[in-house]
């Protein structure tokens, strides 16, 4: 990794690309059928899963519970659209309670 940040030309990059073909790696192909838990960083180091509900839970590594592939499409939306809910609710929340705060904090004007 650092090889590659201190890379300044393309010949620089060179010997990193074929150090890293050398020991077979590949991308894990993100957001595309081919998705490989087991090449993604993320997924090997998580410390929690996070459930629909937001609660954390305990974690499962990759190819676990937790990981998308276990999990189906209609499940995968279903929490996609909880979280989206929850966080409309709270912004609402938000709302009301700064409305309510300015409201107090206005100043009474006397009526003649």
């Amino acid at each position: 990794r650092e090889d590659l940040l201190e890379a300044t030309s393309l010949d620089d990059v060179e010997p990193v690309v074929e150090r890293l073909a050398a020991c077979s790696h590949h991308q894990p192909a993100f957001h595309t059928p081919r998705f490989d838990a087991a090449a993604s960083w993320y997924w090997r180091h998580r410390t929690a899963a996070v459930s629909a509900d937001g609660e954390l839970g305990e974690t499962r590594g990759a190819g676990g519970a937790s990981s998308p592939e276990s999990r189906s499409r209609a499940e995968l939306e279903a929490a996609a659209l909880e979280r989206r809910d929850r966080r409309r609710r709270e912004k609402k929340r938000r709302r009301r309670q700064r409305g309510a705060a300015s409201v107090a904090a206005a100043p009474a004007v006397a009526v003649l």
